[in-house]
């Protein structure tokens, strides 16, 4: 899967044997806005999942969970997740130079009526530091 050319791009590289929590904020706003929004006034995220894509798996990437990681969380209007990459995929010759962006699948169900499903794809950096 191609990386939209829109996706929304972490700042904060990582290096392979980094473990990192990151924060996503989603935007809230009027729908004419000169940069759309992610939730309109007064919307909130009823549920939401994060998903690594095929290539982001194939490098190592994984969403931490368990052994005092938590899940993914949402609070407000960010949301929470720690990154790692499997030790046995640390040394893949693509982490080498300006490395590779990896890009994790966010869909989220809002609580409008009907529901709105919206799915924005970020991408984080996995470089040598």
């Amino acid at each position: 899967m191609a990386i939209p050319p829109n996706a929304l791009s972490i700042k904060q590289p990582m290096d392979p044997a980094d473990v990192l929590d990151f924060a996503i904020v989603l935007t809230q706003g009027p729908p004419d806005a000169a940069t759309p929004p992610f939730l309109l006034d007064g919307e909130s995220v009823a549920s939401f999942t994060l998903a690594l894509t095929p290539e982001a798996i194939a490098a190592g990437l994984q969403i931490k969970t368990g052994d005092g990681y938590p899940a993914p969380v949402l609070a407000g209007l960010d949301v929470f997740f720690w990154l790692a990459v499997d030790p046995a995929m640390q040394g893949l010759p693509i982490f080498a130079g300006a490395g590779v962006p990896l890009a994790i699948e966010l869909t989220a169900t809002t609580d409008a009526t009907p529901p709105r499903v919206k799915q924005r794809t970020l991408t984080v950096t996995v470089a040598n530091q």
